[in-house]
């Protein structure tokens, strides 16, 4: 089953070593070359020789920027004028002026309350594009998307087809609005949908 053991075969026994190499025993004199040392063992003594210097450099920065960062937030503090409040910038009074003039940024005194602006909601229960307002104008379902099941959106209906969202075939030519757009023809009566008139 398994051959028989034999010694490993020189696969370059036959090839002649490369002229430019020296080869044969290295002479006595020639200068001995020590190993470089591992970059681990270099960075390590870089560190161990600095003394902690880097930690009292980092102190010291960090000192420095919350002294300046002190000093800036007491200018400010100490450079606003005295009558000037802080909290409540829209109540300042402009130069020049009693505090009776003063007046919110809406044009109302003191004394009157500010308008709430409106914001109308725009609902859209089916998530078919149209709000439920436009749906109940149209007399479309606000829970379905697509009302008379035609294949065709409410809102391609009302906004880009104008057809009938209620009825499902809106020309009467036997073919759903939907089949009709989805095949390039025109589902409000005859011809194509991109069909350029002839002159």
């Amino acid at each position: 089953m398994f051959e028989k053991k034999s010694e490993p075969q020189d696969i370059f026994e036959s090839v002649a070593p490369p002229a430019n190499l020296p080869v044969g025993i290295v002479p006595e004199n020639a200068p001995v070359i020590p190993p470089a040392p591992a970059v681990g063992k270099i960075i390590a003594d870089r560190h161990i020789n600095t003394g902690g210097h880097v930690m009292k450099t980092v102190l010291i920065v960090l000192i420095a920027f919350a002294a300046l960062g002190t000093a800036a937030a007491f200018a400010y503090r100490y450079m606003l004028p005295a009558d000037q409040d802080t909290d409540n910038p829209s109540q300042v009074a402009p130069a020049g002026k009693d505090d009776d003039d003063v007046t919110d940024p809406d044009g109302k005194g003191p004394n009157e309350p500010a308008s709430e602006p409106t914001v109308k909601v725009m609902i859209d229960t089916d998530g078919d594009g149209l709000t439920n307002d436009e749906e109940q104008a149209a007399g479309t379902d606000v829970t379905k998307p697509d009302t008379d099941s035609d294949l065709l959106g409410d809102r391609e209906e009302v906004q880009v087809y104008d057809t009938d969202p209620l009825r499902v075939d809106t020309d009467g030519d036997s073919f759903a609005d939907g089949q009709e757009v989805r095949a390039g023809y025109n589902p409000n009566g005859p011809g194509k949908i991109l069909e350029l008139p002839s002159e």
